[in-house]
């Protein structure tokens, strides 16, 4: 059974088939058009293959080109000129695997995401990043550098609501932190709020990456973190999970003093002051979500 655009709008709307699938088949079409030339993209889909293909969507960048145009096209990748084109299409790809990963999520992200696209001062440094999705025990979020065969990665949980009202309750430095950036008071600090800072804190770490060398940026960080106080080394949130049994309040007094002085170091405060810029440049539509 083959599928047309229409076939496969219906079914969505219908249930049948995921909302990503439908929006993976047109950017694989778009793709196809761009590598092979305007008018020659597929239009008719094996409905048997949907999912393979939609599961094709968390290879790695540099193969998926070559794997979703020989599935639909049934041609070998020598029959296609990738010189030039490559480039584009990996990133075409990049772009479709972040947006239907966003929009399973969190519909926000990927609001607050396409609003980063319309600048070209920050999303030409944000354009190959690449987010993933992750149980991530009591933290919020977390950036992993460039590396042999991957993009810059943002790893965020797969959390509901729930989950960031708690960290909040954990976190209740960084929630003082984040009201003085927005200039509210700590108690009208939502969940959302919170959850969107960090989002958008988490992308604040790539910029550095672009401003000196990563191993340049890897000893600076490690030298500030051996620099806090009772945790030395440690993220607040592996500081904590190094607790064992009971939090007491004179422990609880001292990861509440180590959270502050992290978020002080040069990382945490640029990527804070990148969060809380997007934010208050941005206020209506950040207030929308909030």
């Amino acid at each position: 059974m083959y599928l047309n655009y229409k076939d496969i709008t219906g079914m969505c709307c219908d249930g049948e088939l995921e909302p990503g699938v439908s929006h993976l088949l047109v950017q694989i079409n778009l793709c196809y058009d761009e590598l092979c030339g305007r008018g020659k993209g597929i239009r008719k889909y094996p409905i048997d293959e949907l999912k393979e293909l939609y599961g094709l969507c968390n290879k790695v960048d540099s193969e998926l080109p070559y794997d979703f145009i020989s599935k639909v096209s049934g041609r070998g990748s020598k029959c296609l000129d990738f010189s030039e084109k490559c480039v584009s299409i990996r990133r075409n790809t990049r772009s479709l695997k972040n947006d239907i990963t966003l929009l399973e999520l969190d519909s926000n992200y990927s609001l607050i995401w396409e609003k980063i696209k319309e600048s070209d001062d920050l999303y030409k440094k944000l354009s190959d990043v690449e987010f993933e999705i992750r149980n991530m025990g009591n933290n919020g979020g977390m950036v992993k550098e460039r590396g042999s065969g991957f993009s810059h990665r943002v790893f965020l949980p797969d959390a509901d609501d729930e989950f960031y009202q708690n960290l909040m309750d954990i976190r209740r430095v960084t929630i003082g932190c984040v009201a003085e950036m927005i200039g509210i008071r700590p108690e009208e600090v939502t969940f959302k709020m919170f959850k969107y800072f960090t989002f958008l804190h988490e992308l604040g770490h790539i910029f550095m990456f672009y401003d000196k060398p990563i191993e340049q940026y890897r000893k600076e960080r490690a030298k500030e973190l051996v620099g806090l106080p009772y945790f030395p080394g440690k993220s607040p949130h592996v500081a904590r999970k190094s607790i064992e049994g009971e939090i007491t309040d004179v422990l609880r007094n001292q990861l509440d003093e180590h959270e502050r002085a992290y978020r002080k170091i040069s990382s945490e405060k640029r990527s804070d002051e990148f969060a809380s810029n997007f934010i208050l440049s941005n206020r209506d539509f950040m207030d929308e979500l909030f």
